[in-house]
């Protein structure tokens, strides 16, 4: 990536999301962006390309890109198995999935196995 992670646009729009839906503290920034960071280099792309392949053009105007979507869910999935336990993958999951959330993309992660 050729720019800091804080300067691109879809991390600007999660962070302060962030702050203003949950008042998450700014301290947990740091492990919020190593994450996204690690994510970004997992998958080969920026933040915000993450996020335009995510969308798609249409008549009635910018819509959720549905292969997009399948996509980045699998891909964080993927990332996620990385991690040792449950516990953290769950934690890296919902990390991920946070970010796109925040940059309009709704994505459910996949049930709890018991």
């Amino acid at each position: 990536m050729t720019a800091e992670l804080r300067d691109y646009s879809s991390v600007q729009t999660w962070l302060a999301g962030l702050r203003e839906q949950s008042a998450a503290d700014a301290s947990g920034d740091t492990e919020r962006l190593a994450t996204l960071q690690r994510f970004c280099a997992f998958v080969g792309k920026d933040p915000d390309a993450i996020v335009r392949e995510c969308l798609r053009d249409s008549d009635a105007g910018t819509k959720i890109s549905i292969k997009g979507r399948r996509l980045y869910a699998t891909k964080i999935e993927e990332f996620a198995q990385q991690a040792g336990d449950a516990r953290a993958r769950a934690a890296l999951g919902s990390t991920l999935r946070s970010f796109l959330i925040h940059n309009g993309i709704f994505l459910q992660s996949a049930p709890l196995l018991r």
